[in-house]
């Protein structure tokens, strides 16, 4: 679990580059508008910029279709669990039980 930490931090990082490249361009933009007089932009953070998107969204595919997959297992052994208790609970007792009553003392061959 701990790469898929890993994956999501980095894909965060990357968001937070991204913002911030996309509020420095916003901030020449709001120097060239300033100077020919127009009104300035506020920047939206939201989306980064192009590069970081598309570096980003391999590493989010990833961390998306990992979860998919523990969900996916995470499924697979209830069923297993749930089939394993049906049996048990048909056959009465569980097999560890079974094994511990059906045990008897047995003679040492020393003392044949």
């Amino acid at each position: 679990m701990e790469y898929l930490e890993s994956y999501a931090n980095t894909a965060d990082r990357i968001n937070s580059v991204g913002n911030e490249l996309k509020q420095v361009g916003n901030s020449f933009a709001n120097i060239g508008r300033i100077f020919s007089g127009k009104e300035t932009k506020a920047v939206e953070l939201s989306e980064g910029v192009a590069l970081t998107r598309a570096i980003n969204r391999p590493i989010k595919h990833s961390v998306s279709k990992k979860n998919e997959f523990m969900k996916k297992i995470d499924s697979a052994l209830k069923k297993l669990d749930e089939v394993s208790n049906s049996i048990n609970d048909s056959l009465g007792t569980p097999k560890a039980e079974k094994k511990e009553e059906e045990k008897e003392p047995r003679e040492s061959i020393k003392d044949k």
